[in-house]
C-alpha cells in the first residue's frame, strides 16, 4: 500500500459532486486503511486520520454519514485491494496450485517485514475488536473472510484436479482452516516482531496436507 498523500489546502464544505470530493473520499479511506491496519479501531480516532491527510475534522461528515459508514467503506476498499493480491497469486498459472499458496505466504511475510511487523491484516485487527463494532460491520468482516476462503477453495480444487491433493479433499474446509490459522499467525507475528509464527504455521499447514496425501 502506498503512502497517503495529503490533500492540499481546501477547507470547509467540499463542492458536492466534484472530482475533488471523490478523490478526497478515497484519500481519507486509504489513510484510514493504513492507520487501522497498524493500530486497530479502538486506538485510531477520526481526527488522527484527518490530520494525516490535512483535512479539518469538521469536514468529515460532508464525506461520510457516520464513523460506522466510513469503517464499512474501509473494509470494502481493503477487501478489493486484498482480492487483487490473492488473485495475483492464486490464479498464476505459471505455478502449481500449492506453490501459488506458498508464493502468497512469502509475499505476505515480506510485506510484514517491510513495515517492521507494525501492520498486519485490517479485517483481522477489526475482528479482534468486536465489542466496539456494530452487527453490520461484523457481518462485513465475516463476508470478507468468506470471499478469501472461496478464492483459496478454487485454487485448492485445481490442486485436486492435477493430483496435488487427494480426490476426497474438502477444499472448502481446508481453505477455512488456512485463513483461521493464518490470521492467528499474523497476529502473533505482530506481537513477536518477527516471521517465526508465519513460518511455523506454513510449515505445519503443508505438513498436514502431505499427511493427507498432498504432494506439495
Amino acid at each position: 500500500m502506498n503512502a497517503v498523500k495529503k490533500t492540499k489546502g481546501r477547507r470547509g464544505r467540499p463542492p458536492l459532486g466534484s472530482t475533488y470530493m471523490d478523490e478526497t473520499r478515497k484519500t481519507i479511506i486509504w489513510a484510514g486503511l493504513e492507520l487501522l491496519t497498524e493500530k486497530g479501531v479502538t486506538a485510531t480516532g477520526i481526527d488522527q486520520i484527518l490530520r494525516k491527510v490535512g483535512i479539518p475534522k469538521g469536514s468529515f461528515y460532508h464525506y461520510f454519514r457516520s464513523k460506522d459508514a466510513f469503517l464499512k467503506e474501509v473494509i470494502v476498499a481493503y477487501n478489493e485491494y486484498f482480492i487483487r493480491k490473492l488473485k495475483k497469486h492464486f490464479e498464476d498459472k505459471r505455478y502449481k496450485p500449492l506453490r501459488r499458496l506458498l508464493n502468497f505466504c512469502e509475499d505476505a511475510k515480506a510485506g510484514m517485514a517491510k513495515y517492521e511487523y507494525k501492520r498486519g491484516c485490517l479485517v483481522g485487527n477489526m475482528g479482534q475488536e468486536t465489542a466496539s463494532l456494530n452487527m453490520s460491520l461484523r457481518k462485513s468482516i465475516e463476508a470478507t473472510f468468506i470471499d478469501w476462503e472461496r478464492l483459496l477453495e478454487t485454487c485448492l480444487q485445481e490442486a485436486v484436479e492435477i493430483g496435488e491433493l487427494s480426490a476426497g479433499s474438502d477444499c472448502a474446509a481446508v481453505a477455512s482452516y488456512f485463513w483461521i490459522g493464518w490470521e492467528g499467525a499474523v497476529l502473533r507475528a505482530k506481537l513477536s516482531k518477527n516471521a517465526d509464527p508465519l513460518e511455523l504455521f506454513i510449515e505445519q499447514f503443508i505438513t498436514n496436507l502431505k499427511s493427507k496425501g498432498a504432494r506439495a
